[in-house]
């Protein structure tokens, strides 16, 4: 969980996290920790290679795993949502 750093990508996250279910937009996420999912983190993203909002300025729908971390949640422990 210590090795997940502002600056890394989103496919490098997944490799630690598996995304968690509830609302959710591709710029910010809530992500359990694979070995035990009580463990929650939310993380905010930066898009790359796309924009961000579109014309209406709502976030774009698209997410891409060479998205970048933002900033990063104190973990906190939470029940899992299941959708």
């Amino acid at each position: 969980m210590q090795t997940i750093k502002v600056g890394m990508t989103r496919a490098r996250l997944l490799s630690v996290f598996p995304t968690e279910g509830g609302l959710a937009t591709p710029l910010k996420q809530t992500y359990v920790f694979r070995d035990c999912p009580y463990f929650t983190v939310d993380f905010e993203f930066q898009a790359v290679g796309r924009p961000a909002h579109d014309r209406s300025g709502r976030v774009s729908p698209k997410e891409s795993p060479a998205d970048v971390k933002m900033s990063i949640s104190r973990p906190y422990v939470a029940w899992s949502i299941a959708d």
